[in-house]
């Protein structure tokens, strides 16, 4: 039987997961993570069910039989309980891989199946393919798939690129170096890592004038604080030799605020060791994912490096992938590297041509296209509020600026500037009045403003209000624009003039926008965040921009929304698994479950339906939650009301360890006698939204943008969104029976 086929299934369209194509079978359901990708299907009324897991392909320079040994107890034996060696098929070449096969019957409580794993190895990296099933029922549709299975061809050698002196400015390791690692729960489902929402990521730029810039950041949800490193200092390559000298280095500790994204207060800082080191280097190229690589070898830890990467029988070699796009490391708020204005041409591993030029300390760019066909900015996209929101150096001071722009053409700035390096006392500049945009032109017109000066009362807090002036009005005719800069993931107002101006002071930070100020949305949507002082004189005042456009409760009579959401439903749902205190079964699904459905009507109603049970409960229930309202749709605002809800708790039928997860979950699902109803919570939101198509998932997605826990959603998931993935009427659950 060949395990890996080189040639093209005619009646089905294949897709492609790194260097790994192959057919869904039909009916099967596909999820997609970081690692890998997996296929399942199951039978609720029988338990019998089927899964594929298809790792992501990794670096490895170990032999194939090591790397068949290392996956069968990283990703069977981690899986379900296996008592016995697997029977090998005889060993294949395909395309340049090295491919074996093995299987062995397991158990799973009372369920008996057989395990099934194929490594594929070649040009330093391996791939694996588990497959797990309690039945021959899908028999025909693993062997579909495995016939299915398609490998990229693997170059005959890893390249490694000829190293050259900086001086040239031509050298092989100029670029951008990351080790970005997400945290997991120690926790594996089918051979899939479980994620929180931490993150470990470590980096190096080398420019061209033969100086880097070391970083590192560490935000995980089993530490306290925040770790940050920063090193920069000289390089010297000689050969395949890379030697380090640095010349300045710090790092210390911040706590955390409710985003992982954002930087709480400074907490320590600590000694950081300088330690030059002289490294040797190879640059590797893998055809299969077009990464390339480059590694560090030593014979100890470093100070930058930390400890052993690789196997502990092999040489201490620290690993970096090549990074063509913008860091996504972030310095902690008044922390300068020195390279802020520093650009880094980056080209792709020694080519000559292709050259990007990247900002390492800022994010990079795009336009995201929101003009319309005469070329002027999306006029709806302006509205509501954008704000610079910047740290003095070394001190707790900053200096924030609001822009609010309203739907009738009028506008306020606000800004609030405390320093300890240059006043005494902290600044409120106000004024108001009216803005037109023409194509990209934005005319800003004030009509009038103000300035208060108070004294300081600790912290950031102002005491007395010290003297009033009448503030300078500044007309302003700006070139503006719109960029998604993929770093932080965020759009950005872009205002250029001519010269720096008394609203927006100096120009923002960021070569690629030269006589420009970057404006972004505040942290929490559509709320000020600049807070005047009890007792100013500034008339300022804002209305969400939402509440402003759509102000009624409900949708008019006939009114028909035109929206993506719209004539659709959306649903999320996370199965119940084991925790670590359940030993061998940790990490199994329990059969419980946490869904969540949203629909959405052409006429502007909607519905929300959460539904949860546990399998792990004493006294199992099944939770019915459901709300019903209206909503609008402005721009990438959805303002949902609700207008009735009610909470209940049903009960369910017996389970016991001896059912499967499946027949657990049916059980569960079910619901018999309605035990308790209570009154629901209504909560009125504007969510900023997305509508995305997700290739994990083969669907759209509509992702929820909030930072507090919600009562429909809950708290919010990875960036700071929940997401629902768009469904048919006939594969969601049909709860329109709860709303007649």
């Amino acid at each position: 039987m060949t395990l890996f086929c080189t040639a093209a299934t005619a009646y089905a369209q294949k897709q492609s997961f790194d260097v790994v194509s192959f057919v869904i079978p039909k009916g099967w359901e596909q999820q997609q993570g970081e690692a890998g990708v997996q296929l399942s299907v199951s039978d609720k009324k029988t338990g019998a069910y089927a899964v594929a897991v298809i790792t992501k392909a990794t670096s490895s320079s170990a032999a194939a039989s090591d790397n068949f040994n290392t996956d069968w107890t990283r990703l069977v034996k981690s899986t379900v309980q296996v008592n016995q060696n697997p029977s090998m098929l005889a060993p294949q070449q395909d395309n340049g891989w090295d491919i074996l096969s093995g299987s062995a019957n397991y158990s799973d409580g009372t369920t008996k199946g057989v395990a099934t794993l194929m490594t594929a190895t070649g040009g330093g990296q391996m791939v694996s393919v588990v497959l797990i099933t309690n039945t021959q029922q899908y028999q025909n549709e693993l062997l579909a798939l495995i016939n299915s299975l398609e490998l990229t061809k693997v170059a005959q050698n890893e390249t490694s690129v000829t190293t050259r002196s900086p001086q040239s400015g031509k050298s092989s390791v100029v670029g951008l170096w990351t080790d970005y690692l997400l945290e997991t729960t120690g926790y594996n489902i089918n051979g899939m890592p479980q994620y929180t929402a931490g993150y470990l990521r470590k980096e190096y730029a080398f420019y061209p004038d033969g100086t880097y810039l070391f970083r590192n950041k560490q935000w995980l949800t089993k530490t306290k604080d925040i770790l940050y490193i920063f090193e920069s200092g000289t390089y010297e390559v000689n050969g395949n030799r890379l030697t380090l000298t640095p010349k300045n280095g710090k790092s210390g500790f911040w706590g955390k605020t409710g985003s992982t994204k954002e930087w709480g207060k400074p907490i320590k800082a600590y000694d950081y060791k300088l330690e030059k080191v002289t490294y040797s280097f190879d640059i590797k190229y893998f055809s299969g994912s077009g990464d390339y690589r480059l590694d560090l070898n030593t014979g100890k830890s470093t100070q930058r490096d930390g400890g052993q990467f690789n196997s502990p029988n092999e040489a201490y070699e620290f690993r970096y992938s090549f990074r063509d796009r913008e860091s996504l490391v972030d310095n902690p708020p008044g922390v300068k590297t020195g390279f802020e204005n520093k650009s880094l041409t980056a080209a792709a591993s020694g080519t000559s041509n292709g050259q990007r030029n990247l900002s390492i300390d800022g994010p990079g760019s795009q336009n995201t296209g929101n003009t319309d066909a005469g070329g002027s900015a999306n006029a709806s996209q302006l509205r509501g509020i954008w704000g610079q929101y910047s740290s003095e150096a070394n001190t707790a001071g900053y200096d924030w600026r609001e822009y609010y722009f309203n739907p009738d053409g009028t506008y306020q700035f606000l800004q609030k500037n405390i320093s300890y390096l240059y006043q005494n006392e902290i600044v409120y500049a106000y004024e108001k009045g009216t803005y037109k945009l023409s194509g990209n032109q934005l005319s800003i017109s004030p009509q009038s403003g103000t300035v208060e000066s108070w004294s300081k009362a600790g912290s950031d807090k102002p005491g007395r209000l010290v003297k009033t002036e009448k503030r300078t009005l500044e007309k302003v005719v700006y070139t503006m624009d719109f960029h998604y800069f993929s770093g932080i993931q965020k759009t950005n107002l872009v205002l250029q003039y001519s010269k720096p101006t008394l609203r927006d002071g100096a120009f923002s930070n960021n070569a690629s926008f030269k006589n420009s100020w970057l404006y972004g949305r505040p942290y929490t949507p559509d709320k000020p965040s600049i807070e005047l002082p009890a007792g100013t004189k500034i008339p300022f005042s804002y209305k969400p921009v939402t509440t402003a456009v759509s102000d009624t409760k409900e949708v008019a009579p006939g009114t028909t929304i035109h929206s993506p959401i719209a004539e659709k439903i959306w649903e999320a749902q996370t199965m119940e698994k084991y925790g670590a205190a359940y030993g061998n079964s940790s990490g199994f699904h329990t059969g419980g479950f946490w869904k969540y459905q949203y629909k959405f009507n052409a006429d502007g109603t909607y519905y929300f339906v959460y539904n949860a049970a546990s399998g792990v409960a004493s006294n199992p229930v099944n939770v019915l939650q459901y709300e019903t309202g209206a909503y609008t749709v402005n721009g990438g605002q959805l303002t949902i009301t609700p207008l009735k809800g009610v909470n209940e708790e049903w009960s369910v039928g017996k389970i016991n360890n001896g059912m499967s997860a499946e027949h657990i979950r049916e059980v569960l699902e079910t619901r018999i006698k309605r035990l308790k109803t209570t009154t629901r919570k209504l909560e009125k939101i504007t969510y900023p939204f997305t509508v995305e198509y997700w290739q994990g998932n083969n669907t759209n997605a509509l992702c929820l943008k909030h930072t507090q826990n919600t009562v429909r959603e809950g708290s919010p998931g990875q960036n700071d969104q929940s997401c629902f993935f768009e469904t048919t009427t006939t594969k969601a659950e049909n709860f329109t029976g709860l709303f007649k």
